[in-house]
C-alpha cells in the first residue's frame, strides 16, 4: 500500500544543489501554508537492473539504502533549519523515480522538485524527472533552480496567459500566489502569426490595433479575480512576441512564474508543451505548473485503463 501525504507538500531530494534549493522552498511554503512536509528519496530497483550473473555485490541494496537514508536526514535537517516549526516525514521508496513520486504525492497540495542548469547529456536524466513529474502529476508542481534564494522586498508573480481556455483556474491560482506573497501580479499574453504572415500583416499595419484588442480581452478575463483580490496590484502586458521570449523577459527577478499544463502529444495527459519545456530549462525563478482539470481527468482515465490492463 502506498503511503501518501494528505493535502501537504511533497519534495523530492537526491542530494543535488537543485534539490537542496527545492527543500528550502518547500519548507518555507509548508510553513507559510501551515501544512506538513514529506521529503522523498527514490532508490533504483537494483533487483531489476542487476545483470544475470552471480558475480554481483550482495550488499549493494543495503549500501544504497544507507546512502538514501543519509540524504533524507540531511534534507530534513536543512528543512528544520529553514522552517523549524514544520512537521517533516522522511519517505524512502524503491522504484522508477517519476511514477513513484507521482504516486506518493497523489493527494498533496504541491510537489516541489529541483531543477539545475546542466549539460544536455546530464539533462537526459535530471530534466526527465522534473518534466516527467510535471507532465503526469495531478497536483501543482514547482521546479526550483539551483541558484534560487528567497526573495527580499516587494515581490512579483508572473503568469503566462495563452487563451481563455483554462484561464479561470490559472488566473485564480496566480492571484492567490500574489496575494499570499504581497506581490505584484504581471499577466503576460504573447501573440504572433507564423513568420511569413507576421511580417507582412502584423508588423506593417496591425500591431498596435491587435495589441490593444488583446489587452481588452485579457482585462475581461481578469475582472472576476480583480474583484476578489482588490488589494493585488496587477499589470497586463499583451505583447507581439513569441511566448517563451516574452516570458523570459519578465522573469529576471520575480518570485514565481505560473503556467498551466494543457493536453499535448500522446497520451495527451503525459506530455508538456514546447513553451513549458523551454521555460523550465531557462527560467531563473521557480516555475509553478498547474494541471488543468481536463488534464487531471485524462490522467485518472489513463490510470484506470492501466489498472484494468494489469488485472486482466
Amino acid at each position: 500500500m502506498s503511503e501518501k501525504l494528505g493535502n501537504g507538500i511533497v519534495v523530492g531530494t537526491n542530494g543535488s544543489a537543485g534539490s537542496a534549493r527545492a527543500v528550502q522552498y518547500a519548507a518555507l511554503e509548508a510553513e507559510r501554508l501551515g501544512v506538513g512536509l514529506d521529503i522523498v528519496h527514490v532508490l533504483p530497483d537494483f533487483t531489476a537492473l542487476a545483470p544475470t550473473t552471480d558475480i554481483f555485490p550482495t550488499d549493494l541494496d543495503s549500501d544504497v539504502e544507507a546512502i538514501g537514508r543519509t540524504l533524507l536526514q540531511q534534507a530534513a535537517d536543512a528543512a528544520a533549519g529553514h522552517a523549524g516549526t514544520v512537521q517533516c516525514r522522511q519517505l524512502l521508496r524503491v522504484g522508477r523515480t517519476v511514477p513513484t513520486l507521482v504516486d506518493v504525492a497523489r493527494d498533496a497540495r504541491m510537489i516541489v522538485l529541483g531543477h539545475e542548469t546542466v549539460t544536455p547529456l546530464r539533462r537526459i536524466y535530471t530534466g526527465a524527472v522534473t518534466m516527467g513529474v510535471m507532465a503526469r502529476a495531478g497536483s501543482p508542481v514547482v521546479s526550483v533552480p539551483a541558484d534560487w534564494s528567497p526573495p527580499t522586498g516587494p515581490g512579483r508573480v508572473v503568469v503566462g496567459l495563452k487563451s481563455s481556455r483554462h484561464s479561470a483556474e490559472l488566473l485564480a491560482a496566480a492571484f492567490r500566489q500574489a496575494s499570499a506573497r504581497g506581490a505584484r501580479l504581471v499577466v503576460v499574453h504573447a501573440w504572433s502569426l507564423p513568420n511569413m504572415y507576421d511580417d507582412r500583416i502584423v508588423t506593417r499595419t496591425r500591431e498596435a490595433a491587435w495589441t490593444a484588442a488583446a489587452t481588452g480581452d485579457v482585462e475581461e478575463l481578469l475582472a472576476g479575480e480583480r474583484a476578489q483580490f482588490p488589494h493585488v496590484d496587477v499589470e497586463v502586458r499583451s505583447v507581439h512576441d513569441q511566448a517563451v521570449h516574452a516570458l523570459l523577459e519578465e522573469v529576471e527577478g520575480p518570485d514565481l512564474l505560473v503556467l498551466v499544463r494543457r493536453a499535448h502529444g500522446f497520451p495527451p495527459a503525459a506530455n508538456l508543451g514546447s513553451t513549458a519545456r523551454a521555460l523550465l530549462q531557462r527560467s531563473p525563478c521557480p516555475v509553478l505548473v498547474l494541471p488543468a482539470q481536463d488534464v487531471i481527468a485524462e490522467v485518472q482515465d489513463l490510470e484506470l485503463e492501466a489498472a484494468g490492463a494489469r488485472e486482466e
